[in-house]
């Protein structure tokens, strides 16, 4: 009997532990962690043509020696609750309604893949963001 005493108290002990840390960790992330907004890959028409992939033009990057790119936010469950990756994917521009803002690419990525609304030469590939999902 005293021995699930123990049991109990230890693993009681180690739960309110845990709570602690979770608490803690998810407390630093908000403060360290940039907030971001984001938006889903959409099918758009640009010039009377049908496009079955397009973006904000904010969100295609073109600073990389490589070609340009679009941040993809991927959603993971951790035991701290869920985290937001970048995911950086090339893309080709195809064409761009400039009143609108919106241009169509050529990607892998498919229509409704989360992407950031506004990229930046601050982020990099696995950066860990927090992401607000908007409107494109």
């Amino acid at each position: 009997m005293a021995g699930r005493k123990w049991i109990l108290i230890v693993l009681s002990l180690y739960l309110g532990v845990l709570a602690v840390l979770t608490f803690l960790s998810n407390h630093i992330l908000e403060k360290t962690v940039p907030h971001v907004d984001s938006c889903a890959v959409v099918s758009a028409y640009i010039d009377e043509n049908y496009y079955d992939k397009a973006v904000p033009r904010t969100a295609i990057c073109y600073s990389d020696q490589y070609g340009a790119y679009v941040f993809e936010v991927v959603r993971k469950k951790t035991p701290l609750g869920e985290r937001c990756y970048l995911n950086r994917t090339s893309v080709n521009v195809l064409k761009t309604d400039i009143r609108s803002g919106i241009t169509a690419i050529s990607t892998s990525l498919s229509w409704g893949s989360e992407i950031i609304k506004e990229n930046s030469s601050e982020f990099s590939d696995r950066d860990i963001v927090e992401a607000k999902r908007g409107e494109t």
